[in-house]
């Protein structure tokens, strides 16, 4: 018995094979669809944790170290003799961190082109910079030069210096720094007068005088983002952008009012007042995704002063810094 030879495909079957093919195409563009925006919201939060983290590590660690001046740090205040017109600073250890409620609209000038997030809070940290070097011989007299030995941290003539032991300190600009076996000069070219508030000795250390600005300010992009700013005492740096998609930052401070050790006042508004209570401060900043499309519902929210809605991904992080040179 002969096999009935196939010469070709009927009409119907070349239709039930294509609605079969277009079938399996469309599962696998949906599959393919679902995993790729299961991906970017994964990315996105991956982002934002990330951004957070970054954010959380600056501020902590520079918040930690706020009225810093080495042993001498529980003074209430220092001798400041740079010139006020060329070295335009004011610092006690009891200042050594502000915070303007609101940035602009609550004080704050603004030193740099980038513009500030309406309604975030800005935060100044003053104080004595992390690289430091030790005296290596007595001053005879309190206009004598300080004797450093190596000049490690790269100072030179115009810094804004401090020298402190644990009873005394002293902010000064430097007029003359030496190379070889080096000496610091101070004289009245840029200071109101040469004279320190004591000749120190060897148990005294130096370090560069240094402000830090943190705000959240709008990039090039468009984007908004966490901004570290840095004065030495003369000029400002470049701000940099160390966190990326923060859109808000809000602190209040803990304050120990009575003197005890112990905070008496949480979540307090900033004031002028009470720099010289504040043991610790809490900090509520948020983040955003970068791309406006990387959640799965919209959401309305504030940021720059107005509602704004879009599908961003959005995280709240929170904490709590003690400020080390005030705790117990």
């Amino acid at each position: 018995m002969k096999r009935a030879r196939q010469y070709g495909l009927s009409l119907i079957e070349l239709m039930i094979a294509l609605t079969i093919g277009m079938f399996l195409v469309l599962g696998v563009l949906y599959v393919y669809s679902s995993s790729r925006a299961s991906y970017a919201t994964n990315d996105a939060g991956a982002r934002v944790q990330e951004d957070g983290r970054f954010a959380l590590e600056r501020l902590t660690r520079e918040i930690r170290m706020a009225g810093y001046m080495g042993c001498a740090s529980g003074l209430s205040n220092p001798n400041v003799i740079a010139d006020p017109v060329k070295y335009p600073i004011t610092f006690i250890p009891g200042d050594g961190i502000n915070i303007f409620d609101g940035g602009v609209a609550g004080g704050w000038v603004n030193p740099t082109a980038v513009v500030q997030v309406a309604n975030t809070d800005v935060i100044v940290i003053k104080g004595m910079g992390s690289c430091t070097a030790a005296l290596t011989g007595n001053m005879g007299t309190d206009n004598a030069n300080i004797q450093i030995g190596v000049n490690v941290c790269g100072w030179a003539a115009e810094d804004v210096l401090i020298i402190s032991d644990c009873v005394s300190a002293d902010v000064f600009a430097a007029t003359n720094v030496s190379v070889g076996s080096v000496t610091i000069a101070h004289s009245n070219a840029e200071n109101i007068t040469p004279k320190l508030s004591k000749p120190y000795g060897t148990d005294a250390i130096v370090g560069k005088y240094q402000e830090t600005t943190f705000f959240v300010g709008v990039t090039p992009e468009g984007q908004p983002a966490l901004y570290e700013l840095q004065y030495n005492g003369k000029t400002y740096g470049v701000p940099q952008a160390v966190a990326g998609n923060v859109y808000d930052l809000q602190a209040l401070v803990n304050l120990d009012s009575d003197g005890d050790g112990d905070v008496d006042q949480a979540g307090q508004a900033p004031a002028a007042s009470n720099w010289n209570q504040t043991l610790s401060v809490e900090l509520v900043y948020s983040v955003r995704s970068e791309d406006g499309t990387a959640g799965t519902v919209s959401q309305t929210y504030s940021y720059n002063g107005a509602n704004v809605t879009d599908r961003r991904i959005r995280r709240n992080f929170g904490t709590v810094v003690g400020v080390r040179n005030r705790l117990p």
